[in-house]
């Protein structure tokens, strides 16, 4: 699956940009290094695109084992061959905004998201076919499915048993305390040890993360202002939790233990709340039909052992 280029879309362009400065962009990988595992429908998958949907998985905070990373091959190529099979793609906007999606579903923005496919050392053009496959396959439920809405009542009925938040803009800045690789139970323990320290002193985004500056090893991310919506909803709720001018619980990542500095967050109205709700309950209804319709394209497939 080779993919257009991302340079058209400023986002994207960024990402690409920081993946390959930071020596994402791997070199080709000799035949011989590389072996056919299996094949979906004819198209073969090698021991290369396993390893690399290894480090892909691992990334994004799911479960990486070969047999994962394989699962998580093949579904792409399925998903990506039937939205071609339909004469739909993605474009480079779709890409720029699930690149932005998979960023934010493990707590990081784009930049951040992008050294750290760096620092694991993914190759760019596996990332970003992964990527086309997702926002493909997004358009073609979309597509399929242009009847799925949300009513009246149900968005009503929502809205009185606080089924979504409103729409909230923040004001935020990231604290990453590095910890070195593969390191011991220790050394993880005082890393946490002094982040929940500094979670304890902070007393707003003026002192506090000047204070966070002044720490060995930490990291102080440029500050970056994103709506409620653009988070999963696991950030969603930790971020409404946590009051203005204060840190969100340490967290460990791939990067090391990081922690959302909350300088300024400003709520929507109530037609924004509406919006959201209508959104929400689109996208869990969509959600369940992407879920059977990938059910049934995986039943047809044709996937076997080299």
């Amino acid at each position: 699956m080779k993919l257009r280029s991302l340079l058209d879309s400023r986002a994207a362009r960024v990402a690409v940009v920081a993946l390959t400065a930071a020596g994402a962009l791997s070199a080709s990988v000799p035949a011989s290094a590389q072996s056919v595992v299996t094949a979906v429908n004819g198209d073969p998958i090698t021991s290369f695109d396993v390893a690399e949907y290894e480090k892909i998985l691992r990334l994004e905070r799911k479960p990486a084992s070969s047999a994962d990373a394989l699962e998580a091959v093949v579904g792409d190529r399925l998903r990506y061959d039937e939205a071609r099979h339909w004469g739909i793609d993605s474009s480079d906007s779709d890409l720029s905004q699930q690149l932005q999606k998979v960023a934010a579903s493990v707590k990081m923005d784009v930049s951040t998201f992008t050294q750290a496919s760096a620092k694991a050392k993914i190759d760019i053009d596996t990332i970003r076919a992964h990527l086309r496959s997702i926002a493909a396959w997004d358009n073609l439920v979309r597509a399929r499915n242009k009847g799925v809405g949300a009513t009246e009542e149900e968005i009503n009925a929502a809205i009185a048993k606080g089924g979504s938040d409103k729409v909230t803009s923040y004001r935020l800045q990231q604290i990453v305390f590095v910890v070195p690789v593969n390191p011991s139970p220790a050394v993880l323990q005082a890393r946490m040890d002094a982040a929940k320290a500094l979670r304890n002193r902070f007393d707003g985004c003026g002192n506090g993360l000047q204070l966070a500056r002044q720490l060995p090893d930490v990291a102080v991310k440029e500050p970056m202002t994103r709506n409620s919506d653009s988070f999963g909803p696991a950030l969603r709720k930790v971020l409404a939790e946590t009051q203005k001018g204060m840190l969100t619980m340490p967290d460990r990542t791939t990067n090391g233990i990081e922690m959302l500095a909350i300088c300024d967050k400003n709520d929507g109205d109530s037609s924004t709340l509406h919006d959201q709700v209508q959104k929400d309950i689109i996208a869990s209804k969509l959600a369940g039909v992407s879920a059977q319709m990938y059910k049934d394209l995986r039943k047809t497939a044709v996937v076997s052992k080299d």
